[in-house]
């Protein structure tokens, strides 16, 4: 149990299942549900920018080993610009 009472608030929902709900992620895709590679593909990615292509810190933020984050980025194809 993650909440109190009878609702279960936004609040505690997992990251992945908040951003699926917002009205810009299904924006274009006429009520279609993204697959679940979309969605790790859109969190990593967005985590990935956020800590500007630090893998060791968006694996952190992930609550992932930099490994694992590394095969998931081979698998769905995510590439992080090199930085001069």
């Amino acid at each position: 149990m993650l909440t109190s009472g009878k609702e279960i608030q936004s609040a505690v929902l997992p990251f992945e299942l908040t951003i699926a709900d917002s009205p810009s992620y299904l924006k274009d895709r006429k009520d279609q549900l993204p697959t679940l590679d979309e969605v790790k593909r859109r969190v990593i990615t967005q985590t990935l920018e956020y800590t500007k292509g630090r893998r060791i810190a968006a694996a952190r933020i992930l609550s992932i080993e930099r490994r694992q984050l590394n095969r998931l980025m081979e698998k769905l194809n995510i590439r992080v610009p090199q930085s001069n």
